[in-house]
């Protein structure tokens, strides 16, 4: 770790740790009603979850429970949806979102 990144990262805890920064945690639970994209019909569908399951607590597997997951890579919780890779002819960006190098120098209340 460079000595850059190593006192950002002493920045970022110190400002967790006096609550100056606060973590928001934007997921949804993924589960078989989770919604997907809803691509134009020139692309193919992306499939939402499905479990199969392989033991439940049972001579499957006495001491535990669980299943096989099956998902489209992108299912789930995107920060910028829909604008994740796709084009602009295709889907319009009115509201682009830029990503820039927080300065974590938070001054004095």
């Amino acid at each position: 770790m460079t000595n850059e990144s190593s006192s950002l990262l002493s920045q970022v805890l110190a400002a967790l740790d006096s609550g100056q920064l606060k973590i928001i945690d934007l997921t949804t639970p993924l589960g078989p009603d989770t919604p997907v994209i809803d691509l134009p019909p020139m692309f193919a569908p992306s499939p939402g979850l499905t479990l199969t399951e392989i033991s439940r607590y049972d001579s499957r597997g006495p001491a535990w429970y669980w299943n096989i997951l099956n998902l489209g890579e992108h299912t789930g919780t995107h920060f910028d949806a829909p604008y994740t890779g796709l084009p602009a002819k295709i889907f319009p960006i009115t509201r682009p979102i830029a990503f820039q190098r927080a300065n974590l120098s938070v001054p004095p209340a």
